[in-house]
């Protein structure tokens, strides 16, 4: 991994290693590590499963980004899942939301062909727009009783999409949420 430090906390921003399994730890050389940098792991080609022990709280934007992760254990004080973190993760079959889950930003999960079904946790009030657009393999789905509101074209071409609750709590529902 690769981070920087400044007086006792660190931020990871990146990885240069050859192993596909890889653990971000809570600790790093003396350091805390509090958070990744935006685009850490973009575009990365070795990475499989990925361990996050450190307590962050947000997968930043681009984070994950068309790279080859496969599985990904998510820090369970987690609030926020950034822009396009884990877009075009084709690779992507597993991944639980923590509990403590508040925001899925826009596009996060845009073009992961390889989820096939996804639980959203109770506390995200909005999926943002886009957010698991042209998931071509997701066909269960399950919505929190906090959600308010589905974002424009939230899990439009989802094609195999063939069981969803949608909670009472559910206000707002925009263009082509489901087209």
């Amino acid at each position: 991994l690769t981070y920087e430090a400044d007086d006792d906390i660190a931020v990871i921003t990146g990885y240069l290693g050859e192993s596909a399994d890889i653990i971000i730890p809570s600790n790093i050389n003396g350091s805390i590590v509090t958070g990744i940098a935006e685009g850490a792991f973009l575009n990365n080609k070795t990475i499989k499963n990925v361990t996050i022990e450190a307590d962050i709280r947000a997968i930043p934007d681009n984070c994950f980004s068309n790279s080859t992760i496969i599985e990904i254990t998510l820090p369970t004080k987690l609030r926020t899942i950034g822009s396009k973190a884990f877009a075009d993760c084709t690779s992507l079959t597993k991944i639980t939301l923590p509990s403590s889950l508040q925001k899925i930003d826009r596009e996060a999960f845009l073009n992961c062909s390889g989820l096939t079904s996804i639980v959203i946790p109770n506390g995200v009030a909005e999926i943002k727009e886009y957010a698991f657009k042209n998931c071509s393999n997701l066909y269960e789905v399950s919505l929190p009783n906090s959600l308010k509101k589905l974002g424009t074209e939230a899990f439009s071409a989802c094609i195999k999409l063939s069981q969803i609750i949608i909670p009472d709590s559910l206000t707002e529902v925009t263009w082509g949420a489901f087209y």
